[in-house]
């Protein structure tokens, strides 16, 4: 197994692999089984400005994003030795080196076992949507079959690993007296948020190095030299005011970190179109999915509709087949402690036809 190179099969005539039940559209027919990307979400802590420890423990309470697989790594809020509100890409990129990142990302995907270095496929199977002995059987022989599966859990689930690092600042108004400071009694919270988008560098090529120098078993392996890394692809900016008169100042600062993070998250998504979430279709008749205003869509927001096929290797492909807008008025409101019980957001097409429940849609 240790000197199984994923390449070497490149060469064969590939079979088609059907296991992801499709119908005759090709749409799979569990919806549930698509892939998603894995996000680290992480914040820069700040004790030296004001509701610093309130702003952490609202961020370690927001949920993850339920389009994401979780791929926390335990720590979740580091402190840089600078204070200054600058940009922080640097500082990042050397915390990333330092505390091997890329490693932990890779021994979470891979479970790597500290105790005796082994590494196993079970996060991988439970991701990828793969069965279980199939999967250990085709890898273990060196099939084909095994060879495309690893190539489509590196393509579509190992490289779309993500990091993103919010640092919050409060920019309300503060004052020397413990009463200015009482948020509740302003029923209002103001902050800037800045929010880094890394993407883990799984490559074809650090897919062999993986299998050839570290499969199945390392020691020590969150602590050595590897040739993967995470690697910046963006930078958001906002400023976020929430207000209420109904709720805890706790709550207040918990909703308005839970709601930038959100905003931030859907601006990443539209500069760098790799890092876009999809939604399940899921109806047709009226066309509805549970996404809203949580993904900061609005009524000039465009989807396109994606159609999931299995190619001759046995990959995940995705095809356009149309493209839809929000109707007006029936945007949801799915953000985080929301009042409104309508949570998704009704569509109309702007082109294409032959729409199934299931479809993915990803914004334009």
């Amino acid at each position: 197994m240790k000197s199984m190179k994923i390449g070497i099969f490149k060469s064969f005539a590939l079979l088609l692999i059907t296991y992801y039940p499709t119908s005759v559209h090709g749409q799979i027919i569990d919806t549930e089984r698509y892939h998603r990307a894995s996000l680290i979400s992480m914040l820069i802590e700040r004790p030296m400005y004001p509701f610093n420890d309130e702003i952490s423990d609202a961020f370690k309470n927001v949920p993850m994003p339920n389009r994401f697989n979780n791929h926390n790594l335990g720590v979740r809020i580091v402190r840089f030795a600078t204070q200054e509100y600058t940009s922080q890409e640097e500082h990042i990129e050397q915390f990333i080196e330092r505390s091997f990142l890329s490693n932990r990302a890779i021994a979470k995907w891979f479970d790597w076992n500290k105790e005796d270095g082994s590494f196993s496929m079970d996060i991988i199977k439970e991701r990828g949507f793969y069965d279980a002995t199939a999967l250990e059987h085709e890898i273990a022989n060196n099939t084909i079959r095994g060879s495309a599966i690893l190539e489509d859990a590196g393509e579509n689930l190992i490289s779309q690993t993500y990091l993103v690092m919010n640092d919050i600042c409060y920019k309300g108004e503060y004052g020397i007296h413990k009463s200015d400071n009482e948020v509740g009694n302003k029923n209002k919270f103001d902050i800037n948020i800045v929010s880094y988008l890394f993407q883990l560098s799984w490559t074809a090529q650090n897919t062999n190095v993986f299998w050839s120098q570290f499969w199945p078993s390392t020691k020590n392996f969150t602590s050595v030299a590897i040739p993967f890394n995470f690697e910046f692809k963006a930078k958001v900016s906002s400023d976020y005011s929430d207000s209420s008169k109904n709720v805890s100042q706790n709550d207040l600062i918990k909703r308005a970190v839970a709601r930038s993070i959100d905003l931030n998250i859907a601006k990443l998504q539209r500069i760098y179109p790799d890092f876009r979430i999809k939604a399940r279709l899921l109806s047709t008749n009226p066309l509805y999915a549970e996404i809203g205003l949580k993904e900061n869509i609005n009524e000039d927001s465009k989807f396109e509709v994606l159609e999931c096929l299995v190619d001759s290797k046995g990959i995940e492909k995705y095809r356009r087949i149309g493209v839809v807008k929000p109707m007006k008025g029936k945007i949801g409101d799915n953000r985080f402690m929301s009042e409104s019980s309508n949570i998704g957001t009704y569509f109309e097409i702007v082109k294409g036809h032959g729409f199934f429940p299931g479809m993915l849609l990803r914004e334009i």
